[in-house]
């Protein structure tokens, strides 16, 4: 058994002066996984095909070539609602956090990892296709994939997370 002095005690007991009182704390890694997920769906759901021009097409609207398709035919698909400016800049500013992950390969797999199909909530990249894509076990994509959230943890403040929050928030009703 131990014993302490009054010297000791009194050492404990006194406040430190070289941290400040209200220091931030860190957040958690599941809020910054929600929020990262967010942000995927979000990029996802812009309806952007591509950077290049298109190829040339006719505006005349298509018709179906069997009679018995004629009358209630569609050929529109169900997808997600398109995103506002708003919500890609605060998207973007979540993804600028992938840039608080020092090492590559972590910065990779979180970002693969935040993408979230819009309508249905799958992963685009579930854990055995980035194992496969990278080349590297399955465990070891979950451990990087671990890494890579603290990473950006420890460089963001709570209150920082917490406004971000507010923001998809008031855009989620």
């Amino acid at each position: 058994m131990q014993h302490t002095t009054a010297a000791e005690l009194n050492s404990v007991a006194r406040p430190r002066h070289d941290i400040p009182p209200n220091i931030a704390r860190r957040s958690s890694s599941e809020i910054i996984i929600a929020c990262l997920e967010w942000a995927g769906q979000i990029q996802l759901s812009t309806h952007t095909k591509s950077p290049f021009p298109s190829s040339y097409r006719s505006y005349w609207p298509e018709f179906p070539h069997n009679p018995r398709e004629s009358f209630g035919y569609e050929s529109s698909r169900l997808s997600a609602p398109r995103s506002t400016a708003p919500q890609i800049e605060l998207s973007d500013e979540v993804f600028a956090w992938l840039g608080k992950i020092p090492e590559i390969l972590p910065r990779r797999i979180v970002g693969f990892r935040a993408l979230r199909l819009p309508l249905i909530g799958r992963h685009l990249y579930p854990w055995p296709r980035i194992a496969i894509l990278l080349n590297v076990e399955e465990t070891s994509v979950r451990r990087i994939h671990k890494r890579g959230v603290r990473a950006i943890s420890a460089a963001l403040t709570l209150k920082r997370v917490e406004e971000i929050i507010d923001k998809i928030k008031w855009w989620a009703f």
